[in-house]
């Protein structure tokens, strides 16, 4: 079902790169997955939450979280090169990486070394810390959540 909501929303996507003065918005039926014909037919909307990253690991790999919800977790370096004047120079972006996919998590817990090239495929993550005492947040955090990584040797 939701193979062919996304081929209907696909055609559709096409459809509003070909014909701009076309509404923006698509959406498609969870029962049947083509566009919806009533109100009260459920919807949703097509959305991206894609990540890939090619570059160093910043640290070995370390386990964290609890033994009932364990997370593998590194940090990892990109470069962005530009030129100044007649200078190349670098700037390094750093990620803070997670893992928590079994089978994977404990392929990188035990090969990933710091600065290994490494690829990482996932999504942007969020967490929040809250305060016990009123339950307001203090930090948010932002976090890759892979899906796959390549260590590269």
């Amino acid at each position: 079902m939701l193979q062919s909501c996304m081929r209907h929303c696909g055609s559709l996507l096409r459809v509003a790169v070909a014909a701009p003065q076309a509404s923006s918005l698509r959406y498609c039926s969870l029962e049947t997955g083509a566009a919806p014909t009533s109100p009260t037919t459920e919807r949703f909307e097509k959305s991206v939450n894609q990540v890939t990253l090619l570059g160093r690991a910043g640290n070995d790999a370390e386990m964290r979280g609890t033994e009932a919800y364990p997370v593998v977790q590194f940090s990892m370096a990109t470069h962005i090169n530009y030129q100044k004047g007649e200078e190349m120079l670098q700037n390094t972006v750093w990620h803070r990486i997670s893992v928590f996919r079994p089978g994977l998590r404990e392929s990188v817990y035990q090969n990933l070394k710091k600065g290994q090239r490494v690829l990482v495929q996932g999504r942007l993550g969020y967490y929040e810390k809250r305060n016990p005492e009123d339950d307001t947040i203090i930090h948010r955090t932002a976090s890759i959540v892979a899906n796959d990584v390549v260590l590269f040797a």
